[in-house]
């Protein structure tokens, strides 16, 4: 670790909001602070890009499960990908030693930052043509994918019903649930958003701006024998989604977009039709795992980060550049993911000097190991 430097920039939260379109101004602040020192069973990762994912929005607002809400000014940030450059020793640690990784946080957000000390354990190799862009968003999305298929092949249900569809998870869940052949009823809101799903392959592509789109919900799920819902909207969406699914259904509510309790749930629906609202927590669901079905879990999402789980990136930002990312990616979250790359410059600076190339952080340097399976997610 002789050519870390002392001290590094790691991007706070000064202050909650949940307006992301508004003026960010004075919520986040860079500051330079020590590089921590990995123990034994932990790494030092140089993070090279990391993205903005809901959870970090809610995280942002205040509302992502308080009972274990940072003080402020706190630290950010969820997953990322980068490469080991220290080690604190121990055998968990052989696997990764100078290996280009994907990363998580446990226990709290701390990737938004130009270096970070994780377990070993929660990293997992990058392949060798899987390029740090690609990378990044290994963790949240990918593996909450495959935890909702899980789900839906326990109980046998052959569909389900996912709102928020057009999101980065609705669009990696389309493609990995028709390889799984279980068909997803898409709820959205917009027609563009619709279009974007067809061009996927997306068969059954509900509108929740059309005035019958409840009816139609009814219906379809009805057909397809849809027992399970994957809610990313809770308020009245939860609501509906109960009220319109067979008897002895289950909707997950995993997000809070609509920034409202869950509503328009119906006593007649829980108590005669055995209908449930239950919440699903990735952190949870994996730590309910054994280390066998975890490691099939990133296994098969490692085996699909160039198919159905790869990353789109439509916006590349510096820790300086906080509030005109997170302006960027709550005007769109289903277009892409916007990310942080700590080695590059200011915005305002790299605008200045336009012919000065960015710091090549997606290019693979070394080839990965046989894929190491993280303890949790």
């Amino acid at each position: 670790m002789s050519s870390v430097p002392q001290t590094m920039k790691a991007l706070f939260l000064n202050k909650h909001t949940k307006d992301f379109k508004g003026d960010l101004t004075g919520y986040f602040e860079v500051k330079d602070v020590p590089i921590p020192t990995p123990k034994s069973g932990e790494v030092l990762v140089k993070i090279e890009c990391s993205p903005i994912n809901p959870s970090d929005l809610s995280t942002i607002s205040g509302t992502y499960n308080k009972e274990q809400l940072a003080e402020l000014p706190s630290r950010l940030g969820y997953e990322a990908s980068g490469t080991v450059v220290g080690s604190g020793g121990g055998i968990s640690t052989w696997l990764v030693n100078n290996k280009r990784v994907a990363c998580v946080a446990r226990p709290h957000a701390v990737m938004w930052s130009e270096y970070v000390v994780v377990p070993a354990l929660s990293c997992l190799p990058l392949p060798e043509d899987v390029s740090f862009e690609e990378g990044c968003s290994c963790f949240v999305n990918p593996l909450t994918v495959v935890a909702f298929i899980e789900i839906a092949k326990s109980v046998k249900t052959p569909a389900i019903v996912h709102t928020a569809a057009a999101s980065s998870l609705g669009k990696m869940l389309v493609k990995y649930a028709t390889i799984q052949k279980i068909a997803v009823i898409c709820v959205v809101r917009r027609e563009e958003q619709a279009e974007a799903l067809r061009a996927l392959g997306a068969q059954y592509i509900l509108n929740s701006s059309e005035p019958d789109w409840k009816k139609k919900l009814q219906d379809l799920s009805k057909q397809l024998d849809a027992r399970v819902a994957f809610d990313a909207i809770a308020g009245t969406m939860t609501g509906d989604l109960v009220n319109a699914l067979p008897n002895g259904s289950t909707v997950h509510v995993y997000g809070g977009l609509s920034n409202s309790p869950c509503q328009g749930i119906l006593t007649g629906d829980l108590i005669f039709k055995q209908k449930k609202v239950v919440g699903f927590w990735l952190t949870k669901y994996m730590s309910e795992r054994n280390i066998l079905a975890k490691k099939s879990m990133v296994d098969r999402v490692a085996a699909n980060l160039k198919g159905c789980f790869a990353t789109q990136v439509k916006g590349r930002y510096s820790l300086e550049d906080a509030a005109q990312a997170l302006n960027d990616y709550a005007s769109n979250m289903g277009d892409g993911k916007v990310v942080f790359c700590p080695p590059l410059q200011k915005l305002s600076v790299r605008e200045a000097q336009p012919e000065t190339a960015a710091p090549e952080t997606a290019a693979p340097e070394t080839a990965a190991p046989e894929t190491a399976a993280p303890e949790t997610a």
